[in-house]
C-alpha cells in the first residue's frame, strides 16, 4: 500500500486538476453568457432609447408644427402635353375662414392655395413631366402675420409616373485579339410593365446596344415573349455576344434601350471599354437618359 501510495496521489491530483478545469471552463461559460446577457441587454437599451428619442423628436417636431397633416402627390399624366398635376394639401392648425390665405412655395415662386369646407388649403398646378418640383415651404398670411412651414420636398413627376426600367450585366467577358473586342455577356432588364393595358407605360421593345465612339455598330432584340412576371411587372435576361473592330484611342460603349407605348425610349448604360482590352473608368459611373419619340432628350440622370 505504501509502495502505490505516491502513485494514488499522484492520480487523486490529474481528478482534481481536471475537475478543476471543468470548473474554470464552466465558469469561462457562465461568465461569456453573462457577458453576452450584458450585450444583448444594452443593444435593446440603446435601441429602445434610440427609438424614445426619435419619438420624442417626432413629438416635439409635430408640437411646433404650424400643419395639422399635409399631402403631396401627382395626378394622371397628360400625353399630349406631358405634364402632370401636383396635388398638395395642407391642413394649419389654426387659421381664419375669409381671412387666412395661404401660399406653396414651390421653387422660388409661391402658388395661392384654396380654402376647402374641412378647413385644408389645397394647391392642384399642372408640371412638366420632367421637371423637379422643389416644394420648399408653406406660408400663411393673416392681418399682416406670416407663419411658415419647412418642407423640402423634391420630384419630377415622371419618376412617380413611369415605370422606369433597369438593366445590368449578369457576368461575361471581353477581351481584345488582333485589334478586335471580343465579348460575351448576359443582360438583365426589369421593371418592365407588359400587357397591362394604357393605364401604365408598357415595354415595347428592348435591345442590346453596342456603340462605337456614339455610333450604333450593333443591336440584339430581346424576345419579349419570354419575359417572366415578377412583383407585379415583367423582367427578361439576353444572352449577347459579338466581336468588333476596335482601333487605337476608340471606346466601345454598351447599353439596353427599352420603349414604350407612351412613345418613350431609355437608354441605360452597361459598360465601357477601351482599345487596350481593359474596362476603363468609364466616361459616366452609370446613366439613364430618356429621349422622346422624335429622339430629343427629356432627361439625363448621370452620375459622375
Amino acid at each position: 500500500m505504501k509502495k502505490h501510495f505516491p502513485l494514488i496521489l499522484s492520480a487523486i491530483a490529474c481528478v482534481l486538476a481536471i475537475f478543476c478545469l471543468m470548473q474554470i471552463s464552466d465558469l469561462k461559460n457562465q461568465v461569456n453568457q453573462l457577458q453576452n446577457q450584458l450585450n444583448n441587454q444594452d443593444t435593446q437599451f440603446r435601441e429602445q432609447m434610440g427609438a424614445f428619442t426619435s419619438q420624442v423628436e417626432s413629438a416635439l417636431e409635430a408640437e411646433a408644427s404650424i400643419l395639422s397633416s399635409y399631402d403631396w402627390t401627382w395626378g394622371n399624366l397628360d400625353q399630349e402635353t406631358l405634364t402632370a398635376p401636383l396635388l398638395f394639401t395642407a391642413a394649419p392648425k389654426e387659421h381664419t375662414p375669409g381671412v387666412t390665405a395661404a401660399n406653396a412655395i414651390i421653387n422660388g415662386s409661391p402658388y395661392p392655395m384654396t380654402l376647402q369646407e374641412n378647413g385644408s388649403y389645397t394647391l392642384t398646378l399642372d408640371w412638366p413631366l420632367f421637371k423637379t418640383a422643389n416644394l420648399e415651404r408653406v406660408t400663411f398670411q393673416e392681418n399682416g402675420r406670416e407663419r411658415s412651414e419647412t418642407l423640402n420636398i423634391s420630384e419630377p413627376p415622371f419618376a412617380q409616373l413611369l415605370s422606369i426600367p433597369f438593366g445590368h450585366e449578369m457576368g461575361g467577358s471581353a477581351r481584345v485579339e488582333d485589334g478586335k473586342l471580343h465579348y460575351e455577356m448576359d443582360i438583365y432588364v426589369d421593371n418592365l410593365l407588359y400587357g397591362r393595358g394604357n393605364d401604365r407605360n408598357n415595354a415595347q421593345t428592348v435591345a442590346f446596344i453596342a456603340l462605337r465612339d456614339g455610333k450604333e455598330i450593333d443591336r440584339i432584340d430581346f424576345d419579349l415573349d419570354q419575359m417572366e412576371r415578377s412583383a407585379g411587372h415583367y423582367e427578361c435576361m439576353e444572352s449577347v455576344e459579338g466581336k468588333f473592330s476596335l482601333p487605337e484611342g476608340s471606346t466601345l460603349t454598351f447599353l439596353v434601350e427599352v420603349t414604350d407605348d407612351w412613345g418613350f425610349t431609355y437608354h441605360l448604360f452597361l459598360s465601357e471599354h477601351q482599345s487596350d482590352g481593359a474596362q476603363a473608368a468609364p466616361l459616366v459611373d452609370t446613366y439613364i437618359r430618356i429621349y422622346d419619340d422624335q429622339g430629343n432628350l427629356l432627361w439625363d440622370d448621370t452620375y459622375k
